[in-house]
């Protein structure tokens, strides 16, 4: 009877034992468990903050585009599309080109040398050379919109539709002028058209380059 008794209180105490290991192994590895997975999220806390710190450092040393310069000389004039302002012909057979593009008169700086083309809107300063530029009153129709004057301070003026092959029996008129004679820096200058009868002026100024 007393064997039986030592033997039950033995296998009582390995049963304790053993399931107070358990336990214990239980617990060990969810503390294992729990830090592993908090490192787990450290790290990635690390590095998702490592790459958008490199991607911020990257886009910052990324450069600005810069903007391109307005080029004074455009391929097309906005206010005239279909002038080829890069045109190489002559200015005078350039101006000819226009017939069937512009229906008003133009005011025009060309220089054959340089193949310089700008047209001269009201009210703008363009740069002109005394010695090589021409300034031009372009009419694309002489009968209903008359060359009526080109300013003065000029050496040399001549009607450049004169010098084309079709000039006999072109409506256009192209009255040009070149050598400004003033000492001064810039010039201003009034050129006119008659319109149905009306005279229109066009003023601009000239800015001497030489």
């Amino acid at each position: 009877m007393k064997k039986r008794t030592i033997k039950r209180s033995i296998l009582s105490a390995l049963v304790v034992t053993i399931m107070l290991m358990a336990t214990s192994l239980t617990a060990c590895s969810s503390r294992e468990t729990t830090e592993t997975s908090a490192k787990e999220e450290t790290t990635k806390a690390e590095v998702t903050e490592e790459t958008n710190e490199a991607e911020q450092t990257e886009e910052a040393a990324k450069p600005e585009p810069m903007e391109e310069p307005a080029s004074e000389s455009k391929a097309e004039d906005s206010k005239y599309p279909g002038i080829d302002m890069e045109s190489t012909l002559p200015g005078l057979e350039w101006l000819a080109s226009l017939d069937e593009i512009v229906e008003e008169p133009l005011i025009v700086v060309y220089n054959d040398e340089t193949n310089k083309k700008v047209i001269v809107n009201e009210g703008d300063e363009v740069e002109f050379s005394r010695s090589s530029d021409v300034l031009a009153l372009y009419s694309p129709n002489n009968e209903t919109m008359a060359v009526g004057g080109l300013p003065g301070g000029f050496n040399e003026y001549w009607q450049g539709s004169n010098e084309l092959p079709d000039s006999t029996t072109s409506k256009r008129a192209i009255a040009c002028v070149r050598g400004a004679t003033s000492s001064d820096s810039k010039q201003k200058c009034t050129a006119g058209v008659i319109i149905n009868g009306e005279l229109k002026e066009y003023r601009f100024v000239l800015k001497f380059v030489d």
